[in-house]
């Protein structure tokens, strides 16, 4: 159930369930990847730091989903080039490249690059003609591209003329760029 139809119900949402909540928390973790993964990389590499993160989520998740997989899994064979394709996108690209970009820029530059990503599937589902775009949208899409060029240039726009992308900065471009096509491939 979602939150509207709770509300509409009468029910009292627990703090959990709360879409403020969940959005804040959803902010929090995205940005703490971010800034545990530089941590880490004193330890390991961006590689392994990527294939443990997964290795470990997959055995924490096992025991909850282990049957709806075995239940399903003639629908995974049946889509499993599908599904390979849509992994490698998302979470094989995004968090090793995410994982790779640290080793050259900082947490705070992964967060600002990944905060374009709403803006970039927005993009992509309009131009492949899967949304269409009224001018409400367009402007919230331009002003989205502004506010993260002023949180880029710090406000001073000249500095955007001499901007010099490093490779942690371009990675981080490419896995944002990535995970916006996965996101537009799985409607």
């Amino acid at each position: 159930m979602n939150g509207a139809a709770a509300i509409d119900q009468g029910k009292t949402l627990r703090w959990f369930e709360r879409p403020a909540v969940l959005l804040v928390l959803t902010t929090l973790f995205w940005g703490g990847n971010a800034v545990v993964g530089k941590f880490a990389l004193h330890y390991m590499s961006g590689i392994e730091l990527s294939f443990w993160r997964w290795v470990l989520a997959f055995f924490i998740l096992l025991p909850f989903a282990w049957r709806a997989c075995l239940r399903d899994l003639a629908y995974y064979r049946r889509h499993l080039w599908l599904l390979l394709f849509l992994a490698l996108l998302s979470v094989s690209l995004y968090n090793s490249l995410q994982y790779l970009a640290l080793q050259w820029t900082s947490a705070i530059n992964v967060g600002v690059v990944s905060a374009t990503m709403p803006l970039e599937v927005f993009l992509l589902t309009w131009l492949l003609g899967q949304e269409r775009a009224n001018w409400l949208q367009k402007m919230g899409l331009l002003l989205a591209l502004l506010g993260v060029c002023w949180v880029v240039s710090r406000g001073e726009w000249q500095v955007l003329a001499g901007l010099q992308l490093n490779p942690g900065d371009l990675l981080m471009l490419t896995a944002v760029f990535g995970f916006a096509i996965y996101s537009v491939l799985m409607r």
